[in-house]
């Protein structure tokens, strides 16, 4: 029994490690403008990329109740799209990933006191 406990901590340790390593953007580059963005993309892709960022950031983030809430946790805010009092955080960066649909722009966030890492 002592083993199988054992083993299953182990197993879990792995998996942690795994998931620390692969990073925010595993699969692609992250970039903090369009211009950088194209050093590595072309700039319809990275034009595409930023502009789903942006709408995942300003509409589908779950936007805090007023903006001193998302200032208490992140750097810089912005009303939501659609909720009217609503304020969600400005992204810190892109992931940009190829992907066999096109390109996908996913929001990076930072949190205050957060680490930022860059691939």
């Amino acid at each position: 029994m002592k083993f199988v406990i054992l083993g299953l901590a182990a197993v879990v340790a792995a998996v942690m490690v795994f998931f620390m390593i692969q990073g925010e953007c595993s699969s692609g580059k992250i970039v903090a403008t369009e211009s950088e963005c194209r050093q590595f993309f072309s700039a319809e892709l990275c034009r595409v990329a930023h502009q789903q960022a942006d709408y995942k950031a300003r509409y589908e983030y779950a936007p805090f109740p007023n903006q001193d809430a998302c200032d208490r946790a992140f750097p810089r805010c912005m009303p939501h799209g659609a909720v009217r009092s609503g304020f969600v955080p400005v992204p810190r960066s892109v992931c940009v990933e190829r992907t066999a649909g096109g390109i996908v722009g996913t929001p990076i966030y930072q949190k205050h006191g957060q680490t930022v890492s860059y691939q």
